[in-house]
């Protein structure tokens, strides 16, 4: 079951329509496991704007609630539109694994046509990560 937090006015409310890991006595998991592929050219600020929150979670609970790595399609860097360069921590041939996933692309992403990348997206939808 996928689970999402609303926060409002200081209040959280669950949204049952997205899956969080659970231990098997059905607390939540923790760390979470957080990929980012990154998608040559991707947008800089929308990576960064993910990322920031999960950062911040980790430092206003005083733990570590989120882990996170890059991934890339083959290369080691992949460089953002804005010309700079990430060194990313594994690529999609490791098959890394994780709870929460997020593309990042940019430029025109209906360009992007690497069936490598589209099956192995597949593969993490299909294991719920």
């Amino acid at each position: 079951m996928w689970k999402s937090v609303l926060v409002q006015e200081g209040h959280s409310y669950y949204k049952e329509d997205m899956k969080v890991a659970r231990n098997p006595a059905g607390a939540l998991s923790l760390p979470s496991n957080v990929g980012f592929l990154l998608i040559d050219r991707f947008g800089l600020m929308t990576y960064a704007s993910i990322v920031e929150p999960f950062r911040a979670a980790n430092v206003l609970s005083g733990r570590t609630l989120y882990n996170w790595r890059t991934i890339s399609v083959g290369p080691a860097v992949v460089h953002a539109a804005s010309g700079d360069g990430i060194l990313v921590d594994t690529t999609i041939k490791e098959e890394p694994k994780f709870e929460i996933l997020f593309v990042c692309a940019g430029g025109n992403a209906v360009d992007f046509r690497d069936q490598q990348t589209f099956a192995w997206l597949r593969r993490q939808a299909s294991r719920g990560g």
